[in-house]
Formats: C-alpha cells, structure tokens, sequence
C-alpha cells in the first residue's frame, strides 16, 4: 500500500526490541557514550531517536518543516524532526562522522541502502559480520546483540567536553555525508 501524501517515506520502526536497548545510551565513559545502532536492511533512511546524541543539534531540513514524516511497517506515520551531523568514533576508535535523520522511533537505525549507497558492502556471515567501505577498505564490526545486528558509535555526552572534542577528529570510515555536506 504506497502512502497517500508523496513525503512520507518508508522505515521499519524495529518494534520487536526489547525496552533495556531503547532510547539509550548502552554504555557511557568519560564523558562519552555508546549509541547502539541496529542494522536494517528495511530502513529507506538511517533514523534515531531525538533523545540521541543530544551533544548535537537537530537542524530543521525542508522535509521537517513541510511535516513530512516516514511510514512505519504497520502504516503508522513516524514524524520527522530533521538531521543530526554527528563526529565520534567507532568501537574500534576510529574517528567518523555521520549523519542521521531525527524521527519518532524507538531506536538508532542504520539504513543498508544509505550504507550501500556511500560506497560500502554489508556482510553477513556467522561470526564474520561487517561493513566495509570498498575504496578504503576498512572495516566496522558488526556485532549480533540478542538477534539484532549493531555497530556502536562513541559521541560526547555534552559541549564544552574539550577532552572529548579533541579526540573526534575527522573521519569517515563509513563514507557517510561528512558533516558539512547536504544529507
């Protein structure tokens, strides 16, 4: 069933997790904290949730200010609130950025088509998990938490963290939209 206003666009709000890993930070240290970012191959876009990453600012998009939203698997309407330009670093430490889109659902969801369309493969395979960015070839480990696979990104916890701001760098080890480009 196609969705009767043309800027609602398609995304699986992933229901089936469990509360524990919503709207969390999994993990914190030093002023960082782990966003746990589901793989999904159903996403039309990477979405999280406006708790996340507060650090950085939701930055009104044209589709935001029209009220356009996604669809949910069960033809709910998700409202969109814009884009987040994040900078932090993978679970391996390497510094990236990425951009994500600010939705109403229940948690961080990495679109396989966006990762596909920056120039990455996506594989799985029992205890060989990863993406792979095809022109640098360098890898992220995807890890199988309670049957959802995720990757994990370190963000500073607040501003004014000089400590946490100096060790972002500038990376892009996924070839996401760095975060001075256009989503």
């Amino acid at each position: 069933m196609k969705p009767q206003n043309p800027w609602i666009a398609s995304v699986d709000s992933c229901v089936r997790n469990d509360l524990a890993n919503l709207m969390e930070m999994s993990r914190t240290a030093q002023g960082w904290g782990r966003i746990a970012m589901k793989i999904d191959s159903g996403a039309v876009d990477t979405v999280m949730p406006p708790t996340m990453a507060r650090r950085f600012p939701t930055e009104e998009t044209e589709r935001s200010k029209m009220g356009a939203g996604y669809l949910a698997a069960n033809n709910s309407v998700i409202k969109h609130y814009g884009v987040k330009r994040m900078r932090g670093k993978s679970d391996s430490f390497r510094p990236m950025s990425m951009v994500a889109q600010v939705a109403d659902v229940k948690s961080t969801l990495v679109s396989v088509h966006r990762l596909l369309e920056a120039g990455n493969r996506v594989h799985f395979e029992s205890g060989n998990c990863y993406v792979e960015h095809v022109k640098s070839k360098v890898r992220t480990e995807i890890v199988e938490n309670k049957a959802a696979f995720e990757v994990g990104v370190w963000v500073p916890r607040t501003q004014g963290n000089r400590a946490s701001e100096a060790m972002m760098g500038v990376g892009n080890n996924w070839g996401f939209p760095r975060p001075d480009s256009e989503a």
